[in-house]
């Protein structure tokens, strides 16, 4: 797994894959099709994996986080970064940093959650985490509700971000 900090221009250069997670039937992860599944994109010029909502990060269990990380990281090439997602809630978010901070990942997108926050404590909340795990982060923003331009703003500057994913749905 390549482990450089990831730019802005990293990502705006490359296409993201936000591949499922494959699990057996019993759940429990299929170490075999996660793996040729990788590797049939690598082989197709894909660089960039985050592991998020359509790996069903938002329900890995804290038990299986760092055994999955390093599952991960040790199938993807040299040249292929693996973006996983931590939280989306503060007490997941306070076990998976500790667990981040010893394995090197260049950023870690944090799940959105939109139900029982603030914007000023998601704010707090994503500082303590990106200071805590020591891994810049690609905040994920789902809803206008979540935090403001402002917000997010003051994180970039603090070195905090290395990136965006904006998914707001709208009617029109």
């Amino acid at each position: 797994m390549k482990t450089s900090p990831i730019i802005p221009e990293d990502f705006s250069a490359s296409v993201i894959a936000v591949p499922p997670l494959a699990r057996h039937m019993d759940l429990s992860l299929n170490q075999v099709e996660n793996t040729e599944l990788i590797h049939h994109l690598e082989t197709n010029g894909i660089r960039t994996f985050v592991y998020g909502g359509n790996a069903n990060f938002y329900h890995l269990p804290v038990t299986e986080y760092q055994a999955t990380l390093e599952f991960l990281a040790g199938v993807a090439s040299a040249n292929s970064w693996i973006v996983p997602s931590a939280g989306p809630d503060y007490g997941r978010l306070k076990d998976q940093a500790d667990i981040l901070r010893g394995l090197n990942f260049p950023a870690v997108m944090v799940l959105p959650q939109i139900q029982y926050i603030t914007p000023t404590g998601v704010e707090v909340g994503l500082r303590q985490f990106a200071e805590r795990s020591r891994c810049p982060l690609l905040i994920y923003l789902k809803s206008e509700e979540y935090m403001s331009p402002g917000m997010v703003g003051r994180l970039v500057d603090e070195g905090l971000v290395c990136g965006m994913k904006y998914a707001i749905e709208r009617t029109d």
